[in-house]
């Protein structure tokens, strides 16, 4: 959308859409396209479906103008639909032309793309490489000859592979997952440089509140005053990860106003312990970290060990791949009583990070957490227009989610990149993070 209103009483939103713009396959992108593919959403029920679940009408106006009427207010919607996990534009020719049995081509969709950017799938081999070559006739054009007429991701699961990769320009950027301590050696190498932008994502060490001692809340409190927040920001982190003094993210509704007690503190951590079910420890508790989480989660959680071992406390490590971590969510009392990994919010707001981590239905609420109280203050929330109104809400959450200390606030996260020194053009999205406006970068000339 080029432009857009909003009735008086928040409910009608009238999108102005860009013209001239096609889909990959040459299908118009237009107020029926969009249509179709929030209806599409809908339909699926799946992921963001959620964010347009107040949906009550969707009116193409004309051909280039989409009214979408709520059936009430909805304070963060503009966020949610420009949220990278937000309602996706494809080709409504490309998928009824692969629909199968009504199911929206979700299966042809698998390896399959069709959208409006500026570079189009051109073949993949899946887990291993995708080559995207330019689409002629992207909207924003192409002039000037500096455009790339190719990208070609790499899938690279060794970081010392791709490194050396790099580093021999073999590869010309490696936008996510370079352990911070090769990023500050990398920093060195004159033919390369490091990019580093906020973005909305933490690191966010949950407990699971329904197993064991993590049920306990004097023994989360004294996990949370064991941990080492600075060794993680100034020694592991590098300098590229900022602290987290609340528990919403830079720039969030209430993150200014609901602050963090927690600092690395042994003798408060013994003080809550003593008021536990368990005033002198000894118990094993099971310590798990995303296989994708990096080194960095498993150095800190080394740290952590040794500081729980102070409280009598064992942490014993569990890596858990990936492909399993989803089956794993369905089954809590499998889950580790400690589990480490990033997390993002939906979109640049903050019950788009509350709700997903908070609610007792969120979708990652990895914490198991559940408290009446906060499920009925975040289904309140997106309704209530009056900024004050919902930043109210929003402290009234921190102070229970501070209280009943659900997981440590270990750090903001922050993307770093590091490229061949020749690029340039680099745009980013704070919402949106490891990617880049590829139609943008370029190579600059010897």
């Amino acid at each position: 959308a080029e432009d857009w209103e909003v009735s008086e009483d928040g409910t009608v939103y009238t999108f102005h859409l860009r013209p001239g713009v096609l889909f990959h396959d040459g299908t118009p992108f237009n107020a029926e396209a969009v249509k179709f593919n929030f209806e599409r959403r809908v339909a699926v029920d799946q992921g963001p479906a959620y964010m347009l679940e107040d949906v009550e009408e969707i009116e193409v106006v004309d051909e280039h103008t989409l009214r979408v009427t709520l059936t009430q207010p909805v304070a963060p919607f503009p966020h949610l639909l420009a949220s990278m996990w937000g309602p996706k534009m494809i080709s409504p020719t490309a998928v009824k032309e692969h629909e199968v049995d009504g199911d929206w081509a979700q299966e042809w969709l698998i390896d399959h793309a069709v959208g409006t950017g500026p570079y189009r799938l051109e073949s993949m081999v899946k887990g291993e490489e995708y080559t995207f070559t330019r689409f002629e006739e992207y909207w924003r054009g192409w002039d000037g000859d500096n455009h790339f007429d190719k990208v070609v991701i790499q899938i690279v699961p060794e970081t010392a592979t791709q490194r050396l990769l790099l580093e021999k320009g073999d590869l010309d950027i490696l936008p996510h997952g370079v352990p911070l301590t090769d990023v500050s050696a990398m920093a060195e190498n004159a033919e390369l440089q490091i990019r580093q932008w906020p973005i909305n994502e933490v690191t966010y060490v949950t407990f699971n509140t329904t197993r064991g001692p993590t049920a306990d809340p004097y023994v989360r409190e004294a996990l949370a005053w064991a941990f080492n927040y600075e060794t993680y920001i100034d020694t592991i982190g590098q300098g590229y990860i900022s602290p987290l003094p609340s528990v919403y993210m830079a720039g969030f509704e209430g993150a200014d106003t609901v602050l963090l007690p927690y600092h690395y503190d042994m003798e408060r951590a013994r003080e809550a312990l003593a008021k536990s079910q368990y005033p002198e420890g000894g118990f094993a508790l099971e310590a798990g970290v995303l296989s994708t989480a990096g080194r960095e989660g498993r150095e800190m959680l080394e740290v952590f060990q040794a500081d729980a071992r102070q409280l009598n406390i064992d942490l014993e490590f569990r890596e858990i791949p990936f492909t399993v971590y989803y089956d794993l969510f369905e089954h809590p009392d499998q889950f580790p009583h400690v589990y480490w990994d990033f997390y993002a919010a939906d979109a640049s707001d903050s019950y788009a990070w509350a709700y997903i981590v908070w609610h007792s239905e969120g979708f990652i609420n990895t914490s198991f957490y559940s408290n009446p109280e906060v499920d009925e203050l975040l289904e309140q929330a997106p309704y209530i227009s009056d900024p004050e109104e919902r930043l109210a809400i929003y402290e009234q959450v921190g102070e229970i989610i501070v209280r009943d200390n659900p997981g440590i606030f270990a750090g903001q996260l922050q993307d770093v990149m590091v490229a061949r020194a020749d690029l340039a053009g680099f745009v980013h999205w704070p919402a949106y993070p490891t990617v880049l406006d590829w139609h943008a970068l370029t190579r600059v000339a010897d």
